[in-house]
């Protein structure tokens, strides 16, 4: 699990992109066994305030990612006025939110 705390906008987006990539896919090359990646994740972002056009780019491509590498990207604890924006875009089609990490945890077994 990756606590996001802050702001998800462009001026933010590129060292919280870098930090991600770096403790969820810090290998490179060919991965024998998937379960072994990192490419189950579940992001808490009860802490994050806003999110715009970037941070919403950034979570479509760590879900990319994730689903690549046989994983899958969940989300849990969204304000109300990040879950609008995602929500208007209509990205809750394309990611699992959940309300509880509880929840997200269970949805991976």
């Amino acid at each position: 699990m990756i606590e996001l705390a802050g702001r998800m906008t462009v001026d933010k987006i590129y060292s919280l992109t870098k930090s991600i990539e770096k403790n969820v896919f810090s290998f490179t090359g060919k991965i024998d066994d998937p379960a072994e990646s990192n490419s189950r994740v579940i992001l808490d972002m009860q802490g994050v305030e806003a999110i715009d056009s970037s941070g919403i780019g950034t979570l479509l491509f760590l879900a990319k990612k994730c689903r690549a590498l046989g994983g899958d990207l969940k989300i849990v604890s969204l304000r109300p006025e990040v879950k609008m924006v995602i929500e208007i875009v209509q990205f809750d089609k394309i990611f699992a939110i959940f309300d509880s990490l509880e929840d997200a945890v269970k949805s991976y077994k």
